[in-house]
């Protein structure tokens, strides 16, 4: 007798629960940190800070003036993300603005004049120049800039995955409402011939990825629900093997949490894809190893592997690169490069060693997203200056700036990131879709309103989409301590986190993301 879901699969649901959770506060945690370490830089000496301040105005404004330039069809728009990457990647190694220059003017494969003349354009119109740099950042500029103009979206699509403690369930039930007619399952009279098309379908052995988009959509179907399930498990109107449907579940879990997080890092990562090659195609010179026997391995990804705990898999990466040399089939060839099959534990383990220490919770999400939104509106007009964006956020209240960025954050929240409006903008003065200037923080809100038909699938944002002066300033007070006092800690929880993982394994040969400090 099937009574709930811990009786259709062969794990503990409790476990599985809490991997999911950790897995979840590691991207979240990954995301806080670029951020912290980003707006540090800011807080260094001044002739660091005004170095710093250069380079990501280089960054914004080159990314500004090429993006538009190739964006008549796909191809021409990937030809410009290439040459937007080639460019940061010059200034990820420390060429000075005019070496970048003069690099780019030699690269004749890549860049025409147009390209370069739009790129000193750009340095002239926004008064760039600066020396090389002796300073390797723990972030690529690309990530750092994109941090800064892309918070609010990403944050809206970290928080379009359901609540992580509701996840396994939605999981389970996507996997069975597939298994059976819907119109069936709730009553209905149904065509004969789409009974038997369901029926065929159904009865296919070939697996099917099931992604974060399906979870959304089985989340929003309340016709159907768990219960339901359950109950034509019980009286035999889906038969299921529990060996089979365990590992289906398995599959599905890491399949829900590796696409979301790759849909989220896009906004991080535009010019390169997160889905890296697996690292072992990058640590060992295939073709050196097959011509000459000669065992090359690349110095920085031997870093990362040793840093991320794999030194004794080093050698068995080794044993599966020379076997892949001498297998023709291809399927083979890449079930050799992906053997790691315990992504989901082996990374909420890892994480478990190895938090930095900006939540300790999923319950903390919310007051941290708060907090850095916090920041990114009160800093508003110095940032938009580093990203040379012409954006301005709406004037403050002359009476009490905490009580108005604490409105603002309040609004910001409620309408993107609780209720799910489509017009994804901070609050910027001319966002309101008139012709007169909004030069106060009421005229914004009158002028904005939050359509509260559609809310995300995520619900944590609750409590602080509604605002109370007195309650809502007591709940911003503590976050926004831990999060100044962090500013100066950014580079040190980044140090710890590589030193502890050293001696905890991460596993590298799947499609989860790598912390971003091994991303670059």
């Amino acid at each position: 007798m099937i009574k709930n879901i811990d009786d259709l699969v062969n794990f503990k649901t409790n476990s599985k629960n809490n991997e999911i959770k950790l897995v979840y506060s590691y991207i979240f945690e990954q995301i806080v940190s670029l951020y912290t370490y980003t707006v540090s830089n800011f807080y260094s000496d001044r002739k660091s800070r005004d170095f710093f301040v250069q380079q990501m105005r280089f960054t914004g404004a080159v990314t500004e003036k090429l993006s538009p330039v190739y964006m008549s069809n796909k191809e021409n728009k990937k030809e410009a993300e290439n040459k937007i990457a080639y460019i940061l990647s010059l200034l990820d190694k420390g060429e000075s603005a005019l070496g970048i220059l003069e690099n780019i003017k030699n690269k004749d494969s890549l860049f025409n004049e147009r390209d370069v003349l739009l790129v000193e354009r750009a340095m002239e119109d926004n008064s760039i120049i600066f020396s090389s740099s002796f300073t390797e950042h723990t972030y690529s500029f690309q990530a750092m800039y994109s941090i800064l103009e892309n918070l609010l979206s990403i944050f809206k699509r970290f928080l379009c995955l359901p609540d992580p403690g509701e996840l396994l369930n939605i999981i389970i039930k996507c996997r069975l409402e597939k298994e059976v007619n819907r119109d069936k399952l709730l009553g209905k009279e149904t065509d004969i011939f789409d009974s038997l098309q369901r029926m065929t379908f159904y009865s296919s052995s070939t697996y099917s990825p099931l992604s974060h988009r399906d979870v959304i959509n089985s989340y929003n179907d309340q016709e159907v629900t768990i219960e339901l399930l359950l109950e034509a498990c019980s009286d035999g109107r889906i038969k299921l093997d529990k060996s089979d449907f365990t590992e289906l579940i398995t599959r599905s879990i890491d399949d829900v949490l590796e696409g979301w997080s790759s849909w989220v890092l896009t906004l991080l990562f535009p010019t390169s894809s997160t889905k890296n090659l697996p690292m072992i195609d990058s640590l060992i010179d295939g073709i050196c190893l097959k011509q000459t026997g000669t065992i090359k391995l690349n110095m920085e990804d031997l870093k990362k592997l040793c840093i991320l705990g794999q030194t004794e898999q080093i050698s068995d990466m080794l044993s599966k690169k020379i076997k892949e040399l001498y297998l023709t089939n291809k399927k083979e060839k890449d079930k050799i490069l992906h053997m790691d099959t315990s992504q989901l534990g082996a990374i909420a383990k890892w994480y478990r060693s190895c938090r930095m220490g900006y939540i300790t919770e999923v319950s903390q999400i919310p007051s941290a997203i708060s907090v850095l939104l916090y920041d990114r509106l009160e800093n508003g007009s110095f940032y938009e200056y580093v990203m040379c964006l012409d954006n301005k956020i709406v004037d403050y209240s002359e009476k009490s700036k905490v009580d108005s960025l604490q409105r603002l954050v309040t609004f910001v929240i409620n309408k993107h990131l609780y209720h799910e409006d489509q017009d994804l903008s901070l609050p910027y003065k001319y966002s309101s879709g008139l012709f007169e200037s909004v030069n106060t923080i009421d005229e914004y809100l009158n002028l904005n309103k939050v359509n509260e038909n559609d809310v995300l699938p995520n619900l944590s944002m609750v409590d602080w989409a509604s605002y109370n002066k007195t309650k809502t300033r007591d709940r911003f007070k503590r976050p926004l301590k831990k999060f100044r006092s962090s500013i100066a800690q950014a580079k040190y929880k980044i140090e710890k986190q590589k030193q502890e993982g050293i001696h905890h394994y991460f596993p590298v040969s799947n499609n989860y993301p790598l912390p971003f400090w091994a991303m670059k």
